[in-house]
């Protein structure tokens, strides 16, 4: 399940996708947000992740889940605004909500460091944890 925004960016809504021909050599963390790097597939929902962020490494210990991103993805967001707060939360939510269950965190590091905190309504130096309240129930699912 993967979570995007709606138009006019005030809640996730919730894309099903199934992935075939996942690589056993690459997590399953780092190809569903290979996917979310894609965008949706379905008409009405916006990708909340700046086109120029690359992801540089995805690994996991003690529940949870570092995703190493290049700086377009903190640069690219504007502090203060809804499109942070959802970028943040397409990925959490998508990553916490993988059927292994064994993710139930997510730090944000740019280029492998943590980044400092800089007092920020969403303050990458922070660890995160599921946010259901920006959750839209309605789902749409997909075919891969």
């Amino acid at each position: 399940t993967l979570y995007f925004a709606n138009e006019s960016q005030t809640g996730l809504i919730a894309e099903r996708r199934v992935i075939d021909n996942v690589p056993s050599n690459v997590p399953i963390e780092k190809v569903v947000l290979q996917e979310l790097l894609k965008g949706p597939k379905t008409e009405g929902l916006i990708s909340t992740i700046p086109s120029e962020t690359d992801i540089n490494d995805v690994s996991k210990e003690a529940m949870t889940c570092y995703v190493d991103l290049n700086p377009a993805f903190d640069n690219r967001l504007l502090a203060g605004t809804s499109a942070r707060k959802l970028a943040v939360y397409s990925i959490v939510n998508t990553l916490t909500g993988l059927s292994e269950g064994d993710v139930n965190r997510v730090q944000f590091l740019i280029n492998a460091e943590r980044v400092a905190g800089r007092n920020l309504e969403i303050d990458l130096s922070q660890t995160f944890e599921v946010d259901e309240s920006l959750i839209i129930t309605k789902t749409l699912d997909d075919e891969l």
